[in-house]
């Protein structure tokens, strides 16, 4: 995870891995928690369970739909809990 303070417990916690986006665009300048189950590359999917999240591994590519939202600029802070 990105944060370094989550006073909620609302974040997954995955070591961190920054996740390149656009430095321009309609959404820059905003942060984006992706929910666990969408693929983010370089993490873990869990959908909220915790075997699944260990043998799942880091995923190769990240769900079109988060990307899109990196593309118009959107900067990635880490997994939110299913």
């Amino acid at each position: 995870m990105l944060l370094r303070n989550d006073p909620v417990g609302a974040f997954v916690d995955y070591p961190p891995i920054p996740i390149a986006s656009a430095a321009s665009g309609p959404l820059a300048g905003l942060t984006l928690a992706v929910k666990d189950l969408y693929d983010v590359a370089g993490y873990p999917t869990g959908g909220g369970h915790p075997l699944r999240r260990e043998w799942s591994g880091g995923k190769p590519d990240t769900a079109p739909v988060v990307q899109t939202l990196l593309d118009a600029g959107a900067r990635f802070i880490g997994k939110t809990h299913t």
